[in-house]
């Protein structure tokens, strides 16, 4: 049995929870107490969290740690603390200690460049960003095309306006949080060169052509062409799914396996989208995606270890807008896209599923055509949920883990888990729900409890759902159980039971 030692991004279930729903028998993935990683704007116990790691990973083969949690207590923490880069750095330094303690340990490490929403919300940043977001995301797109020399004498007027709307105090606690985090991130690159981190993934959370995480995407290639250190460090929009990325790589590595992956798409023009969210065409992304489990990415179909199948149109709505016919009718070919799957399992080929047609949901016409052609649980992998990064990792992930299980109970388990969350929760149910919060004085980013009066109806409402659209999952689904982390509608922690049914698997 080979252990890996796991320290998540946050306590939420598509970090701490996800990467165990399908395991193979040779891995042991080994994670914290979940009581000490925080919860959401509060920190996990940093001093805890030091002395778990240096316990767990003293007899380990590979840790996979999430900086951002090290350092900070968590994504969100990351966001708003007053640290200094001092204290900071004292919290990275544990990382030194435990290669000391474990000389063979091969460690795989992420850290985030802060991300900058491009709209005003405080329920993951400071409280001033329900005001001044979006202002402070604009902010830093004319700053960066200041720098470029490329700013227009009009956007020069509006960022003018933007300084004088934004009080000072906020502007500077929120660019001296980046700097802070910058150098500390710069800091975490010369772990590399001394030889500590194997492996280094630097993903970009809401990221965009322009503004703050542009700048300092271009410091950090700056650095890491002076260290040398390309060939360990990849740089690509993401990030809930790297924990699970960097897992898929453990896989491979283990088993000396360099998958061969050829990514195929529901539409012409798919590969050339940029999803929402994300700074780049969605086929480039890919490209890293594939780097990052240690795959290479294939000439053709016919020499590809797995098909990587990417529903989208030419362009990608949000879960909460109405879709556009030119994209999902006009320029995209699902029936043609599903035939193409099915083809290729009957001739033995590993197809993962991809669902980005949409962000932040599955796609229920996908999904029927799924069930019309036996393919619900005949797939290696499906996810559709949160940013086009996100379901990609995730779907790479469970694929992987399907190439080498042969538990297909796990499998059918795990599949079922992305269809309920994320093509009926995340397409359905969440909107049909919130629309009634009003009625309990609640609303999308507080429901009030984890284990409560939403967490219920949603389950109730779910169930119905999938009764009433999805007739061949509703018989292989024996339970469902729902909470609500973080206490807001944005996700799920699902637990699901299947029939133990070998026959839907083969």
């Amino acid at each position: 049995m080979n252990k890996v030692v796991y320290l998540p991004l946050d306590e939420r279930p598509c970090n701490y929870k996800f990467p165990s729903l399908f395991l193979t028998n040779d891995l042991e993935i080994v994670n914290p107490p979940i009581e000490i990683l925080g919860n959401k704007k509060i920190p996990g116990d940093v001093n805890k969290i030091a002395n778990w790691l240096k316990k767990e990973a003293s007899d380990a083969k590979y840790l996979v740690v999430s900086l951002d949690m090290l350092i900070y207590g968590g994504i969100v923490p990351s966001r708003l603390h007053h640290d200094s880069y001092d204290t900071l750095i004292e919290r990275l330094e544990v990382i030194k200690e435990i290669k000391k303690i474990n000389p063979q340990l091969i460690i795989y490490a992420f850290e985030l460049i802060m991300r900058c929403p491009q709209y005003s919300s405080g329920d993951e940043e400071p409280l001033y960003y329900e005001d001044y977001g979006k202002d402070i995301f604009t902010y830093g797109v004319y700053l960066n095309k200041k720098q470029d020399g490329i700013l227009t004498p009009d956007e020069e007027t509006l960022w003018s306006d933007i300084k004088n709307r934004v009080p000072l105090e906020v502007l500077n606690d929120y660019i001296e949080r980046r700097n802070v985090n910058q150098k500390v991130l710069s800091f975490s690159l010369r772990l590399i060169c001394d030889g500590v981190i194997d492996f280094f993934i630097i993903p970009q959370d809401d990221s965009a052509y322009y503004g703050f995480t542009t700048l300092n995407k271009r410091e950090v290639k700056k650095i890491i062409e002076e260290y040398k250190i390309e060939n360990k460090i990849l740089m690509y929009p993401g990030a809930d799914e790297i924990g699970m990325t960097l897992l898929a790589r453990v896989h491979n590595s283990i088993h000396n396996y360099k998958p061969s992956i050829y990514p195929i798409y529901a539409s012409k023009n798919g590969k050339n989208v940029k999803p929402l969210y994300e700074d780049r065409p969605v086929d480039d992304t890919i490209t890293y995606q594939i780097l990052a489990i240690n795959g290479i990415r294939a000439n053709s179909i016919l020499e590809a270890d797995l098909i990587l199948a990417i529903n989208i149109g030419s362009g990608m709505n949000d879960y909460n807008e109405i879709p556009n016919p030119i994209y999902y009718e006009k320029e995209r070919n699902l029936d043609d896209f599903i035939t193409n799957i099915n083809n290729l399992i009957k001739e033995n080929k590993e197809v993962t599923i991809a669902d980005i047609a949409y962000a932040n949901k599955g796609d229920l016409d996908l999904y029927r055509l799924f069930e019309e052609k036996d393919l619900l649980f005949k797939i290696s992998g499906y996810a559709g949920w949160n940013t086009s990064s996100n379901t990609i990792g995730t779907a790479l992930y469970i694929a992987i883990c399907s190439h080498f299980s042969k538990d297909y109970l796990a499998k059918k388990k795990c599949l079922a888990h992305r269809y309920v969350e994320d093509v009926f929760y995340c397409g359905m149910v969440r909107l049909d729900v919130t629309k009634n919060l009003y009625k309990y004085k609640m609303n999308f980013f507080d429901v009030k409890e984890e284990n409560g009066l939403v967490a219920r109806i949603v389950e109730k409402e779910l169930k119905e759902k999938i009764g009433q659209f999805a007739k061949k999952l509703d018989a292989e689904i024996l339970k469902i159980s729902i909470k609500m982390p973080w206490r807001r509608m944005f996700e799920i922690d699902l637990s699901l039971e299947v029939k133990n049914n070998e026959n839907n698997c083969n």
